[in-house]
């Protein structure tokens, strides 16, 4: 079954919000104007650069699934790694990657660029949460957008989200957040926009798939930090 917690996490969050702005306004922009070092301006550098651009160029390798085909294809005005992979039992999947492959790049309408360009109609949509859990590490929590794609010829079940290194969101104003804080301790909160597409039936109902999504979904984030952020 699909967890629609967050229906009863709304308030919540916005606390949560309110109050990590209030840390970011004691703990970052006092200092910067006590001493007029106003870092963000000029942000760390992303030690990890070269394997962002590198799963741009090459897209990811899932445990379990096989590639297909792989290409980098511009969609909207950036670059994504987009492949096809499947199971030794067949079922097939799509990836969708863009990474963040500049020290200034921020997500914004990632969501917008691949949802035109494949003209897919959308409905059912929801907000779902998967959590990570990777050795005695916290788990990563994730928030993401579980929807219906229709276009003339197929149907979709589609999950798409921002994966930084400690989470991951669809909105990307979470990411913001992130990144301000981890510039805090003078390091960055790099980002991968992350959209699955999986084959379905169309009359079929999305709680029948979600077992397989949220499976997948935890496979890529976990490839993903171990292999790219960490």
């Amino acid at each position: 079954m699909l967890d629609l917690s967050w229906l009863s996490k709304i308030k919540s969050n916005k606390i949560v919000a309110i109050a990590f702005l209030l840390v970011l306004i004691t703990f970052g922009t006092l200092p910067g104007y006590i001493t007029g070092n106003w870092y963000w301006q000029e942000p760390p550098n992303i030690v990890n650069m070269k394997y962002l651009i590198k799963l741009q160029q090459n897209g990811i390798k899932l445990n379990g699934w096989e590639t297909i085909n792989q290409q980098t294809i511009k969609i909207g005005d950036h670059k994504w790694s987009t492949q096809q992979i499947k199971t030794d039992n067949n079922i097939k999947a799509f990836v969708m990657l863009r990474p963040q492959t500049d020290n200034i790049g921020q997500p914004l309408v990632e969501w917008i660029d691949v949802n035109n360009s494949q003209s897919w109609q959308i409905d059912s949509e929801r907000n779902v949460t998967i959590q990570l859990i990777l050795g005695e590490k916290p788990p990563i929590n994730i928030e993401a957008k579980y929807f219906r794609a229709i276009t003339k010829k197929n149907t979709f079940a589609v999950l798409q989200w921002y994966a930084w290194p400690n989470g991951g969101h669809y909105d990307p104003s979470w990411w913001l957040w992130a990144d301000r804080l981890a510039q805090l301790s003078r390091r960055r909160a790099p980002w991968v926009a992350i959209c699955i597409a999986l084959p379905i039936n169309a009359p079929d109902n999305l709680d029948k798939y979600w077992p397989l999504m949220a499976s997948l979904s935890q496979n890529v984030q976990a490839t993903i930090t171990r292999e790219i952020f960490n």
